[in-house]
């Protein structure tokens, strides 16, 4: 590309209005020769296109992951202009939440907002790290996204989590129920997507901490119970058909 397109072209194609033609002429700069270097005379603006164009997931995941400045400066200039992360942007969201330091993470979630799409982002904030955990719990501007970060399968840092959430005052029952998150998708029968959570919860049974068998025993009998009438409810379609109104 550099060999084609003149230092003042390009800064027009990083500047153009369309985000579409601004993130392909980032992307071009980035791929030249040698790959991973950006001109200074051209700096600036590449870095302007980057963090405000980088939408789809083709774009280059690995910019982000070479300067996770950058990657913060994206995460940033989206929460404070209320945008949607874009469903084709994903990997570059989920990269994004991944190369951000702790003193990153802590600025940005002092700065997010409580706009109904950062369920997922603040689940990647917060990560594995339990010191920005304990700093969500503390947060109550955020209050609706404390469990958030307990979606997921309850495994041995689940567990660490689960005790800063209790330390902060949760109870078993909104722990135990907060694994399953706001949406819940499975492929095949249901009756098979909550009999492997009945398995996964059964390991936290035998913990130490009195308070983690209590949540395995809520979230076993919860997952049984819709285990048992996801099963009676196939058995019947299969005899009988799914009614229709």
């Amino acid at each position: 590309m550099r060999l084609e397109i003149p230092e003042d072209r390009l800064v027009l194609l990083l500047t153009h209005t369309d985000c579409s033609i601004a993130a392909a002429a980032a992307v071009g700069e980035w791929d030249s020769t040698p790959r991973g270097i950006v001109r200074v005379s051209v700096n600036d603006h590449w870095r302007k296109a980057v963090i405000n164009c980088f939408e789809r997931e083709f774009e280059d995941e690995e910019i982000f992951r070479k300067d996770p400045s950058l990657a913060f400066d994206w995460l940033q200039l989206r929460t404070k202009e209320s945008r949607m992360f874009s469903y084709h942007g994903e990997t570059l969201l989920k990269v994004a939440l991944q190369v951000i330091n702790l003193e990153q993470r802590r600025a940005f979630l002092q700065e997010i907002g409580d706009g109904h799409w950062y369920d997922e982002v603040i689940h990647g904030i917060v990560d594995e790290q339990l010191e920005i955990y304990r700093d969500l719990l503390q947060n109550e501007g955020l209050m609706k996204f404390h469990l958030s970060p307990l979606r997921g399968n309850p495994d041995d840092f689940w567990i660490e989590k689960a005790l800063v959430a209790l330390d902060a005052g949760y109870s078993p029952l909104k722990i135990a129920k907060a694994v399953y998150g706001s949406f819940r998708f499975f492929s095949g029968n249901e009756s098979g997507y909550w009999a492997q959570w009945v398995e996964s919860f059964k390991p936290l049974l035998e913990h130490d901490d009195p308070r983690i068998p209590a949540i395995g025993k809520i979230g076993t009998e919860y997952a049984t119970s819709k285990r048992d009438i996801a099963s009676s409810n196939e058995r019947h379609e299969d005899i009988y058909g799914i009614e229709r109104d």
